[in-house]
């Protein structure tokens, strides 16, 4: 499966649908120009788009 967006941030609903669909089993190959593993805190703009990939490690 695939998922395509406007941004990485359009990512997080998609994955976390998914992960609860396959009863948390979903394996998830994120390739991206940069981690997006910034958290509140640590992000310079406060822009949830540098942030998905921190938010799924929390969800799934």
């Amino acid at each position: 499966m695939f998922s395509v967006g406007g941004g990485c941030d359009a990512d997080v609903p998609v994955i976390a649908y998914l992960n609860k669909k396959y009863g948390g089993k979903l394996t998830v190959l994120w390739l991206d120009a940069h981690g997006d593993l910034n958290s509140p805190q640590e992000s310079q703009t406060g822009l949830f788009y540098g942030m998905p990939a921190r938010t799924l490690l929390f969800l799934i």
